[in-house]
């Protein structure tokens, strides 16, 4: 009987933290003082960070110093601004990408583009890089798939599970979820 409450209180708290709110509350906890991996995994209560630190790193939110042999996160001065303004548009973009991007991909009549292409179909106001970055989110996913074409020419195309995300992306994160605890 235990082990079903604590499922089901581990099972509300995950569907009530989603990834941004995540890596926003790794962010204030190391607002005061800097972390180890352990213990911002378990003040957090989710033991795989490592891909949301590695994006808050990339976007130069916190940065990763070691101490002798043990690493440490900080917080850096463009995350003290980003908590101190409130504005979290960076960490929050991806979601609507991965809806729009997946959707658009989904179409009868997509064939399978260059990230140069898409970004133009998509009319994405992000730079190339930038879009290049949030592509590789999809690829790293599982939600896309690259195929290369001669040496310099790599085309993209939804997976399988792709198309089931796009198909109805909120039964999807509820089925990914619920299979997480069994």
């Amino acid at each position: 009987m235990k082990k079903n409450t604590y499922i089901l209180r581990t099972l509300a708290q995950h569907e009530s933290m989603t990834e941004e709110h995540i890596q926003i509350r790794i962010m204030r906890m190391l607002q005061n003082q800097s972390m180890r991996h352990r213990d911002l995994a378990t003040e957090t209560g989710n033991r795989n960070l490592y891909w949301h630190l590695q994006r808050l790193m990339s976007f130069g939110y916190i940065e990763r110093r070691k101490q002798g042999k043990i690493p440490y996160y900080t917080i850096t001065d463009a995350g003290y601004e980003c908590l101190n303004q409130d504005d979290f548009s960076q960490i929050r973009q991806i979601q609507p990408f991965v809806e729009i991007a997946t959707a658009f991909m989904a179409r009868d009549d997509y064939e399978p583009m260059t990230a140069r292409e898409l970004h133009g179909a998509l009319q994405d106001p992000r730079p190339i890089e930038q879009f290049n970055s949030l592509l590789a989110h999809l690829i790293q996913r599982k939600y896309v798939k690259s195929n290369k074409i001669g040496r310099l020419l790599t085309t993209y195309e939804l997976s399988i599970l792709g198309r089931e995300y796009a198909s109805n992306p909120a039964a999807f994160r509820h089925k990914k979820l619920m299979t997480r605890f069994h």
